[in-house]
Order: structure tokens, then sequence, then C-alpha cells
């Protein structure tokens, strides 16, 4: 038997308004979901240095040492040369830090780039470790490979990134 809705009935109507409110919150929950590819790590990390990738290459000429805190088969597709490689989900911690870097040395902190949080929550932590010289390469790989800077490869190579890589 089917159930027919009253519209004269006050509780037929209150089944509509929440059918239409149920909807509206769908669509809503999609938009949202939409919006949310469109985000970004933040601009800047309390007690670091933000670096663009000029900044980043200035730093690198110098001998600053790179942590890449991506996971391993990205650093193995691809990383700056001479990068220190710490998993910020499987291996990154105090004491593992604490075993490549002292806190009052200088080193940046990159991942994929813009659209990666690794580098920002890597950098969040390197601070309330007591690290004092972070430096923020919110660009990361993305933004260095652009610049056509040199990457080291998995096959050991170390060359500019073409649009290929």
């Amino acid at each position: 038997m089917k159930k027919v809705i009253n519209v004269k009935n006050p509780r037929g109507s209150l089944n509509v308004k929440r059918l239409l409110i149920l909807g509206l919150l769908l669509v809503t929950s999609i938009s949202f979901a939409a919006e949310s590819g469109k985000w970004e790590s933040p601009e800047s990390v309390e007690g670091t240095t933000t670096v663009s990738v000029e900044q980043a290459a200035e730093l690198f000429n110098r001998g600053v040492p790179f942590l890449d805190v991506r996971n391993q088969r990205l650093f193995n597709r691809k990383h700056i040369p001479n990068a220190i490689h710490l998993d910020l989900k499987n291996g990154y911690s105090k004491e593992a830090l604490m075993g490549l870097i002292q806190p009052d040395q200088e080193l940046v902190i990159y991942c994929s780039g813009k659209k990666c949080s690794r580098s920002y929550r890597a950098s969040t932590l390197a601070v309330h470790w007591g690290y004092t010289k972070i430096y923020y390469f919110r660009d990361g790989v993305i933004g260095w490979k652009t610049a056509g800077l040199p990457m080291t490869f998995a096959d050991g190579t170390t060359r500019p990134a073409t649009a290929k890589d």
C-alpha cells in the first residue's frame, strides 16, 4: 500500500520541508568537498622563515641541508640533490631529526609544494622541538622543478627536470 502525503496535512508539509532541508545540506556538502581541492598550505609557519624558490636555491648553494618529508616512493622518484629524507608519516620524530641536525643548525624543510601539508607540519614540529633556524620551503619540489633547478632521479642522475619528469 502506497503512503500518500496529504499537502493539507501539516505533518505531510513537515516531511516535504525536511526533504528540502536535506537536499540543501547535500548540495552544500558537495560544494564544500569540491572547494576543498583548492586547499593550500599556510604561507608561513611561526618560528620559521618562509623562503621562495630563489632563496631556497641560495641556501642550497651555501650548503644548508634540505630535509624532504615526502613519502619514500616520491623521494625515490625525484628529490632536491643531497636532500636528507625523513618521511613525516613514517620516521619523523624529535630523536630522528636530532640524529641528523642539531637544533641550532640551519635546515630547509620541503615537500611536494603548496598543496602538500607535510613541510608545514614538519616545520611546526621542529620549532616545537627547539629548532631555531628552520626555513619553510612552501613551494617544494614543484617550485624547484618549475624553476629548472637540478633534481636527483631514481636512476641516480642529477639534472634539471623536464616537463616529462
